[in-house]
């Protein structure tokens, strides 16, 4: 475990956001797995921020499309896709 104070972890944090917040967006991966509540998929694949779009969500499920319901998991896949340009595959 490291020994670096949770203050000194929120301010490197903080810079490596700031640093990254010039170049946008500029997702490679869209991420919709399942995985232990506990574990970070992003530390698990060792995505920094800003290199995919994770949805996490109960169980895995994307309900099926709806005109009259709206999902946040199918808007949470929409948007990589159509704003983002990351590949639909």
């Amino acid at each position: 475990m490291s020994t670096e104070s949770y203050e000194d972890a929120l301010e490197r944090l903080g810079e490596l956001l700031s640093n990254k917040s010039d170049l946008g967006n500029k997702v490679a991966a869209k991420i919709k797995k399942l995985f232990d509540s506990r574990v970070s998929p992003s530390h698990i694949l060792n995505f920094q921020p800003g290199e995919a779009f994770i949805v996490r969500d109960i169980a895995n499920m994307v309900p099926l499309y709806d005109k009259t319901q709206h999902s946040g998991t199918g808007a949470a896949m929409e948007y990589p896709i159509t704003k983002l340009n990351v590949r639909n595959n």
